[in-house]
């Protein structure tokens, strides 16, 4: 079985629609159609959440589909190179804004209209600069979901809420105060219940 027709047995017999089953892992309804039809793959991650969330063994989903697992595995291989060549970029970038910084002031006195372009590509390189430094940063953090923010106080109405049998309400509770997903929620959730027990 492909992985596509195990996702809408999956979907199936858990009687959800697409849409659904894409809220359940933040995507789109067209995202689980693609995935069903084989346009495209789930990441890691989503096979992972989904393995947890309905009791499916991830090795039989990976194991059943050699062809997606050769496309993932491509993937993240592709995947660090980019993160590594993207990296030598911003330090390439770095190198050229200080460079730039230094001819501007060599300039500013024989040559005035050249320093004045040099200046405009120095402050067009330092915004290009940080915008790509500030999306490193978010690529290397995705998927990192921070409960910091939960208190004292939250954990104990997350105690009480599954304590009535709440846990959805719990779960809800918990993806308000920290956008996290469905399944990082019901899993701190759980984390808060069985420390409770």
């Amino acid at each position: 079985m492909q992985i596509g027709q195990t996702i809408l047995k999956i979907r199936k017999e858990a009687n959800l629609s697409q849409e659904e089953f894409a809220f359940e892992f933040n995507v789109t309804r067209q995202t689980v159609s693609n995935w069903e039809n084989e346009k495209t793959y789930p990441d890691l991650l989503t096979l992972v959440k989904i393995s947890d969330m309905f009791n499916y063994s991830l090795d039989t989903m990976l194991k059943e589909d050699p062809k997606m697992t050769r496309e993932m595995n491509n993937s993240i291989q592709n995947g660090e190179k980019y993160t590594k060549a993207y990296k030598a970029g911003l330090i390439i970038s770095a190198i050229s804004a200080v460079l730039q910084f230094v001819l501007f002031f060599m300039w500013i006195d024989t040559k005035p209209i050249v320093a004045c372009i040099w200046l405009v590509a120095f402050v067009i390189n330092g915004v290009a600069l940080i915008f790509n430094a500030k999306r490193v940063k978010k690529n290397e953090t995705a998927g990192c979901v921070s409960f910091e923010n939960i208190t004292h106080d939250d954990r104990i109405t997350i105690q009480h809420l599954t304590g009535s049998n709440m846990k959805a309400e719990a779960v809800k509770f918990v993806r308000k105060r920290t956008r996290a997903s469905l399944y990082e929620a019901k899993m701190f959730v759980e984390e808060i219940e069985e420390a409770q027990n």
